[in-house]
């Protein structure tokens, strides 16, 4: 993690370093063939560190467009326009990059619409053996697309757009349900973050669009896609509630938490009785189901499985767990029911 962050701040060092260099006066003239080393930080530079010491794994083709587009987006705002009239062929070079990417989201689009029907119908099929929205469209979309490491992705963006438009919606699931927000504060904590989105965005784009315009959009954009996935995240949290059945124990939490238990590897619950905080050696195996508080409550319960189980997260990481620890709001309930089907 230490690697991780220090090769984040040199990434965003060299990126800031591009951007400030053509925009002060402190280091004098600025010669044209800057040009040529801010597209080798943004082409080359920077996509080096991300597959060597971040992503860490062989690129697909979508994923290198993907990154080298963003990056040529990027190296577009950071280089000012008059730098390219002496470099023609740089120019178009740029342009063309950001059609390939308009290209492969049209493609994606197309490929999203084309299966459409066939989503649906799988997703239906689905809806009448699993409770949760994420976990329909999760068995949806591996029966219908081919490639699964695309399913993640498509899993997330889906369900936050089904969420924000949830607000008449109510808990409908099979099997015994149990809230978890009621007595915490998730739902302020994220009523309170939207609310600082949005002074943000009206007190920083006004400033950033007078220095660097498209820079200012980019933000805004960004600050609209946190807005949405707040009040997603929100719906979430209402809609979702923990679900016991006769098999498995679900827990999601929110939009960003959710693994489902089998019964039968759950070895024992019982209350939970130990410090507040986990160190990092407890948190590599341990799943911690609350819900984001602004002071994080001491867990109600502890569940011990029999070995290491591999959960897959959202985004498609997987994690191995032999320990859970959650609150709800019925706590006597919860701990009898469960107790009940592992025995």
């Amino acid at each position: 993690m230490k690697r991780t962050n220090v090769i984040l701040l040199l990434i965003g060092l060299i990126m800031c370093a591009n951007f400030i260099v053509y925009r002060t006066s402190a280091f004098g003239p600025v010669p044209n063939e800057v040009v040529i080393g801010s597209l080798l930080d943004f082409l080359m530079v920077i996509p080096l560190l991300l597959y060597v010491f971040i992503f860490r794994q062989k690129p697909t083709l979508h994923h290198f467009i993907g990154v080298i587009s963003i990056l040529s987006i990027l190296a577009y705002i950071a280089i000012p326009k008059p730098y390219f009239t002496h470099y023609s062929l740089t120019s178009y070079l740029i342009f063309i990059i950001i059609g390939l990417l308009t290209i492969s989201a049209c493609l994606y689009l197309y490929r999203f619409l084309s299966i459409l029907p066939l989503l649906k119908r799988s997703y239906l099929a689905e809806a009448t053996n699993y409770a949760l929205f994420p976990i329909n469209l999760e068995k949806a979309l591996e029966t219908t697309f081919h490639n699964l490491k695309t399913s993640p992705w498509w899993l997330h963006d889906l369900s936050i757009l089904y969420y924000t438009c949830s607000f008449k919606k109510k808990v409908h699931v099979n099997g015994s349900s149990f809230s978890y927000h009621k007595s915490a504060n998730g739902v302020a904590l994220n009523l309170v973050i939207i609310h600082a989105i949005v002074l943000e965005t009206v007190g920083v784009h006004y400033f950033l669009h007078q220095w660097s315009p498209a820079l200012s959009m980019i933000l805004l954009l960004l600050n609209i896609y946190g807005i949405v996935f707040m009040i997603a995240e929100i719906q979430a949290i209402r809609l979702s509630p923990y679900v016991l059945t006769t098999k498995e124990l679900i827990l999601q939490t929110g939009l960003t938490k959710r693994a489902i238990i089998p019964l039968a590897t759950i070895k024992e619950i019982k209350w939970y009785d130990g410090a507040e905080t986990f160190t990092k050696a407890e948190q590599a195996h341990l799943y911690d189901a609350r819900l984001n508080d602004f002071v994080p409550e001491k867990p109600t319960f502890e569940i011990q499985l029999h070995q290491k189980q591999t959960l897959t997260l959202p985004y498609g990481i997987t994690k191995e767990i032999d320990r859970i620890v959650l609150n709800v709001d019925d706590k006597h309930t919860f701990y009898t029911e469960v107790l009940k089907c592992i025995k």
